[in-house]
């Protein structure tokens, strides 16, 4: 009798571990709960929005369809989620301005109020829909190639894990402003503040190492990853002609992920050397 038990446990244990469920791995905001949310979708995505602010939501849809031919592009991968809508939702009732995107689930995350300290000529509205979609983009890494067979086991946890294993964010924010800078006649590629203390350092001699200006120096100012991503990345693209970089790097953590010196492995072939001994030729150049 107690091996009939065991055999139906196991059974019923096995039917529901083969049920599919989803969930909230987290999240972002903090929305009043008295709002009302509705949605609009469009050939590729799907926007939730808070009620009164049909407009802006149209505004972002039409601005996100008109990147999506090209915010990818170089990346070498594309939208995979199976046919379905890539969902964004809207907070705009935070006192922030940012975007991000997550998976479990697998979603964008738009602060729609531009900032208030920082102005660019690039309108908020299509800066942050070309950063965010890049990185959308970038994200499928996770869930191709060699991992590919992971992500159907673990489900979308698994893209996200892998992006924080094998994916910097200094390389990530950095091939995002590339992006906006690419893609429109402004963003901050192009702006003065953005690596202007790169210009007063370099001028004045102050020349450290990779890594000092990447995690930071005792007594001494280092911008932020943004910046330091796009002035790397970006001279890997302009001066070693290699405007595909970013799709060499997420390849290699997807289809090699057992290479552990991946900025060694994509560095020298371009340069011969890895990327703290090129950065030096970038600043220079």
């Amino acid at each position: 009798m107690r091996l009939h038990i065991r055999i139906l446990t196991a059974l019923v244990a096995l039917f529901v571990c083969g049920i599919p469920v989803g969930a909230q791995f987290y999240s972002m905001g903090a929305d009043p709960a008295s709002l009302r949310w509705y949605q609009k979708e469009s050939e590729h995505f799907k926007v939730v929005y808070p009620c009164g602010t049909d407009s802006l939501a149209s505004k972002y849809l039409r601005s996100l369809e008109r990147y999506f031919p090209y915010a990818g592009r170089s990346t070498g991968f594309g939208l995979r989620e199976g046919g379905k809508k890539f969902p964004v939702l809207f907070h705009t009732r935070a006192n922030i301005s940012n975007g991000s995107v997550a998976w479990a689930p697998s979603r964008m995350e738009l602060f729609t109020n531009p900032s208030t300290d920082k102005y660019e000529a690039l309108p908020w509205i299509d800066m942050l829909t070309i950063h965010e979609q890049r990185h959308m983009f970038q994200m499928q890494f996770g869930q191709s190639h060699v991992f590919r067979p992971f992500s159907y086991i673990f489900g979308e946890m698994w893209c996200g894990a892998m992006a924080g294993l094998y994916a910097e964010p200094m390389w990530l924010e950095g091939d995002a402003v590339v992006a906006e800078t690419a893609l429109s006649s402004s963003g901050r590629g192009r702006s003065a503040y953005f690596l202007n203390y790169y210009m007063a350092a370099f001028d004045s001699g102050d020349m450290r190492t990779f890594q000092k200006w990447k995690t930071g120096e005792q007594g001494k100012y280092s911008p932020d990853i943004y910046a330091l991503g796009y002035m790397t990345i970006s001279g890997y693209r302009v001066k070693y002609d290699c405007p595909d970089i970013m799709r060499r790097y997420l390849e290699t953590a997807s289809r090699k992920p057992y290479i552990i010196w991946r900025n060694l492995y994509i560095s020298k072939p371009l340069s011969g050397r890895n990327v703290s001994n090129t950065f030096p030729e970038i600043a220079a150049w």
